[in-house]
């Protein structure tokens, strides 16, 4: 008889919620560690229309960044073009035509 072993449920530290774009409504659990963004089909994130790794988000003992990965179009924060940008609760990132928020608890 095999044995099932139940996978123990991760924490999560936040969201990453679809204001604007074709996924409007979605939200995503994140992880400690890193979370990519992309179209390719290996993301963390998958969402149509963006670059195949657009960007990712890093937890780190309660802290949140996103990194942009060298993309055309940018990843912004706010206003402000982000190569790499420490995120506080409630922030806008802005990539290809999704505009999303972060939640962090």
């Amino acid at each position: 008889m095999e044995k099932t072993v139940l996978e123990e449920e991760r924490q999560f530290f936040g969201w990453l919620a679809v204001l604007e774009g074709p996924y409007r409504g979605e939200a995503y659990r994140l992880y400690e560690g890193k979370t990519v963004v992309g179209s390719a089909p290996d993301c963390d994130i998958i969402l149509p229309g963006l670059e195949p790794r657009h960007f990712s988000i890093r937890c780190d003992a309660g802290e949140f960044f996103v990194t942009d990965l060298d993309t055309e179009a940018g990843t912004f924060v706010g206003e402000k073009w982000a190569c790499r940008a420490r995120l506080k609760d409630q922030d806008r990132i802005k990539a290809g035509d999704y505009l999303l928020a972060i939640k962090i608890i």
